[in-house]
């Protein structure tokens, strides 16, 4: 092959990468250009309708002003929501409990510590006036009242029947008619208290605390 034709083709295969190369440049210039010309739309509305001074800007510029801004805005809606969003309710005094045993938290609160019958004369004092170690810590009970089993302890009737065993010997949860505090009845006079129906174990022998709607209304 001649010099001359080498040479021919080294000077097409160089313009072949000229031209690419000035076609590329040509279409980063055409985006930076197009980029540039939206920024100056987008300056020009700002400065016509509320800031003439960016009018002044230069698009590019005010391109990064925009972009900090926005993030700004984004970093400020998480507090925005803690000033302006819903406010959780006030604590409030404990009225509907699962235990009928409860004392205040101290002597200036309305908050209620709720205790079992496990809890109850144990010789540990958990209210601060050791209320739950004097109450219901008899020998002997008043009328009403149910005795405990090798016990000195004497529940209230709003303890029995509501599916908790407050009692060691489980006394107070025999020979029930009627179940209280949302526990149902199953077995005959087994009472399942509200917090156990549903819950994925049966606790009836015939599984009825766990069907919703068939034995149980809830």
């Amino acid at each position: 092959m001649s010099k001359e034709r080498i040479g021919l083709m080294d000077a097409n295969g160089g313009s072949a990468e000229t031209g690419r190369g000035m076609n590329e440049t040509g279409m980063a210039g055409g985006f930076a250009e197009s980029v540039e010309q939206k920024m100056d739309a987008v300056r020009d509305w700002f400065a016509s309708h509320c800031c003439g001074f960016v009018k002044e800007i230069p698009s590019m510029l005010f391109l990064i002003f925009l972009c900090l801004f926005l993030a700004l805005l984004l970093s400020l809606v998480p507090l925005l929501f803690l000033l302006f969003g819903p406010v959780a309710p006030e604590s409030q005094p404990i009225v509907d409990m699962k235990s009928p045993f409860s004392c205040p938290l101290d002597d200036s609160s309305h908050n209620l510590i709720c205790l079992n019958g496990a809890q109850l004369c144990d010789g540990i004092s958990h209210c601060p006036d050791k209320f739950d170690e004097t109450f219901y810590c008899k020998s002997e009970c008043k009328e009403g009242e149910h005795k405990c089993g090798g016990q000195d302890l004497c529940l209230p009737q709003e303890a029995l029947c509501n599916g908790i065993d407050d009692c060691r010997d489980g006394s107070d949860e025999k020979d029930c008619e009627v179940c209280i505090q949302g526990a149902k009845m199953c077995n005959g006079r087994k009472c399942v208290a509200a917090s156990r129906l549903c819950d994925g174990k049966s606790d009836c022998e015939d599984a009825s605390d766990e069907k919703v709607g068939k034995s149980f209304e809830l």
